[in-house]
């Protein structure tokens, strides 16, 4: 079968990009995001071959991949989705190299670690826990959640005060509320 390692494919060719992207100099700020869109937009490509593998008329968990992982503790590497997480991963694949082609412009400092979490929130976490196949137990969906959860909040960090200093949480709330904030 060409569809039996997709979902692997599709969660890991991230992660590769990840790695390229770390041997980039910070100050080589076009070849990065060359780079990771390039990723993006492979990994977009694959997620098309996802949905045409994907049979509608079925009503169970397709493209499954199983495998022992760790026999010696029961542990196992299962994916697969259904028709809701087939949208999920969809979404993902197809949005983030729009996101990173809009953003590209607008991103200015630690362009090297915004990127790097693009790919590994956005698309190598995100996809995966659409994909995990638990059906009595949601840790691994939780675990692999949990992860893009962490590296979307390094990616958007906090945001910058108008004089380029980083805002702490108290400061971002007084700004908030204060209505001389509202005005440059």
């Amino acid at each position: 079968h060409t569809t039996q390692c997709l979902l692997s494919l599709l969660c890991f060719l991230p992660l590769v990009g990840v790695m390229f992207l770390l041997f980039f100099d910070r100050n080589r700020e076009r070849e990065i995001k060359a780079t990771a869109f390039f990723f993006s937009a492979i990994t977009a490509g694959v997620s098309l071959l996802v949905w045409a593998g994907f049979d509608q008329q079925l009503a169970t968990l397709q493209l499954v991949e199983d495998a022992s992982w760790i026999p010696a503790f029961g542990i196992r590497y299962t994916m697969g989705v259904d028709g809701i997480s087939l949208l999920l991963v969809m979404l993902t694949a197809l949005l983030t190299p729009i996101v990173m082609a809009s953003s590209s412009g607008s991103v200015s400092k630690r362009v090297k670690e915004y990127f790097i979490a693009m790919l590994a929130a956005a698309k190598s976490a995100m996809i995966a826990a659409a994909g995990s196949a638990k059906d009595a137990n949601c840790r691994g969906r939780y675990h692999w959640t949990a992860t893009a959860a962490i590296a979307i909040s390094a990616e958007t960090g906090l945001p910058s005060s108008s004089n380029g200093q980083k805002m702490t949480h108290r400061s971002a709330r007084r700004s908030r509320s204060s209505p001389s904030s509202l005005h440059p």
